[in-house]
């Protein structure tokens, strides 16, 4: 009979050790190392504008004899959009054909005595001369002749046109405009500091009243070494052929990302630091085990939202996030569950 209170006594006491061991695991609460975005994102206006125009102009003085095209006209590379009236350099070119052919028929005769060896040396050098010099002449009144002829060098759309038929225009004023319809652009001023980020510019998207939800991603990307008026850096970007509602004139709002400059920095909760002599760490939670290990970390900043950026951890880390300081280095523990529906709040 003793014996059997014995072996009873003794199974309780086993039984109750059990109990003590696993009540005696201390629950802890786990978060996952969050990326730290040190850049933020910049928005800025913008205005949509043609990545190529032209404002044409003569190479010579005249009056205009016709236009061809309109205002917002399509046109296409080499058309013929305006001409000068062309009689006085007809009549110039004409007498130049005229002394060129008189010239050339004497310096003929020249080159043949030559071959007889019946004109000098000088004769002949003075021939040739002559030839080069008229032919010369020729050619710059041919090319003014071609130049009362206005073509557009690019395909696009006619933007305006300045002067009407029977104007005299000097050289070198802009008669018309014209704008290129194979790429738009996109044109914003940005700040110093985004102008010192370009170089890990991420991303740049422009958003448009007329299409709200919809993201248009920007292509290339081009900024002005040099600061206007205002100490802004304008900064271009191309939009790509496939969105053809955009239209030169129209007003965006550009959104630009940045890289992040070290991508070793990351967020904890502040709870989750441990700080002494040595420095600062955290408990990495181990799954597999059930076990926490103490890591060390490098504080960067702590910031007012309740976490701190570190350096020392790897995305996806899971950190004790309460009760540090009751955990030692390889403590078997026990991860709260998540909050369950019929528990909102986790106050159970």
């Amino acid at each position: 009979m003793r014996s059997k209170i014995l072996l009873l006594v003794c199974t309780a006491a086993m039984v109750s050790c059990g109990v003590d061991k696993t009540q005696k695991q201390t629950l802890v609460k786990v978060c996952e190392t969050a990326r730290y975005v040190e850049v933020p994102a910049a928005t800025y206006a913008a205005k949509i504008s043609e990545s190529s125009k032209s404002n044409l102009a003569f190479r010579v003085s005249g009056k205009i004899g016709k236009i061809y095209v309109r205002s917002g006209e399509p046109v296409r590379a080499g058309q013929l959009v305006a001409k000068l009236d062309d009689r006085d350099y007809k009549i110039q070119y004409n007498a130049t054909l005229a002394e060129y052919n008189q010239v050339k028929a004497e310096i003929d005769r020249v080159f043949a005595m030559y071959e007889d060896n019946a004109v000098s040396e000088n004769d002949y050098d003075k021939a040739r001369y002559g030839l080069e010099q008229i032919s010369q002449k020729l050619e710059y009144h041919k090319n003014q002749l071609n130049d009362c002829n206005l073509y557009a060098p690019i395909t696009g759309y006619v933007d305006n046109v300045m002067f009407s038929q029977g104007e005299t225009v000097a050289a070198g004023v802009p008669v018309i405009s014209i704008f290129g319809n194979q790429k738009l652009s996109v044109e914003l001023n940005v700040s110093y500091p985004d102008y010192c980020r370009f170089e890990i510019l991420d991303s740049a998207y422009a958003r448009f009243t007329s299409t709200p939800n919809l993201t248009v991603p920007l292509e290339g990307g081009l900024i002005s070494r040099k600061a206007n008026a205002n100490q802004l850096y304008r900064l271009q970007f191309d939009i790509p052929d496939r969105y053809s509602f955009v239209t030169p004139g129209m007003t965006a709002m550009v959104t630009l990302t940045f890289r992040q400059d070290n991508s070793n920095m990351n967020l904890v909760p502040v709870s989750s630091l441990l700080r002494d002599r040595d420095g600062s760490a955290v408990f990495l939670y181990d799954a597999t085990t059930g076990t926490v290990g103490l890591e060390k970390v490098e504080i960067v900043k702590i910031l007012n939202d309740g976490n701190a950026v570190v350096l020392g951890l790897k995305r996806g880390d899971m950190v004790v996030s309460a009760g540090v300081n009751a955990l030692h280095d390889g403590q078997k523990v026990r991860k709260v569950g998540k909050t369950g529906i019929s528990n909102p709040g986790g106050l159970l």
